[in-house]
């Protein structure tokens, strides 16, 4: 694994002070094994549905795509952990609550190996404390590259 598949995130969540977490494009960065920085951070204006068409258009430039689905569960680790291996040794990014009671991302690299944007190499009781807010599910996603195009059908 590159140094590049496990940063940390340059803006901690501080709504209160006007500052919207960068977690998210972090995570990106690292599943990618980008500069964080060459992640559009795009949270700071949009909704949550913006921001994710935001993010799909901005990987669609670079040819790549989201492959994300909910996932019920209430234990974070049982969930990375029997997803993780789905991915084809893929890293995936899992959205749920955070310890300080907001969604949060991990970066989950391997069974029990968890990345976190805050913290850095965290144990699954201090990665994510529950399902995302307010659903109740896990969001996992991977980032992929473009499909191979359909066979054409014979006649």
């Amino acid at each position: 694994m590159s140094d590049l598949s496990r940063q940390k995130q340059a803006h901690f969540h501080a709504p209160h002070r006007g500052i919207q977490g960068d977690c998210y494009r972090t995570a990106v960065a690292c599943v990618l094994g980008v500069q964080r920085d060459t992640v559009p951070h795009s949270h700071d204006e949009q909704t949550g549905e913006e921001s994710a068409a935001f993010m799909d258009a901005w990987l669609k430039q670079h040819g790549l795509h989201r492959i994300w689905m909910p996932v019920g569960g209430d234990d974070f680790k049982t969930v990375a952990n029997n997803l993780y291996p789905r991915g084809s040794g893929l890293s995936c990014i899992i959205t749920g609550e955070g310890p300080r009671s907001v969604n949060h991302v991990i970066v989950v690299h391997g069974v029990d190996d968890f990345w976190c944007p805050t913290l850095g190499q965290v144990s699954a009781d201090v990665a994510l404390v529950g399902p995302a807010l307010p659903d109740g599910y896990f969001w996992v996603e991977w980032i992929v590259g473009p499909a191979a195009p359909a066979p054409e059908a014979s006649t």
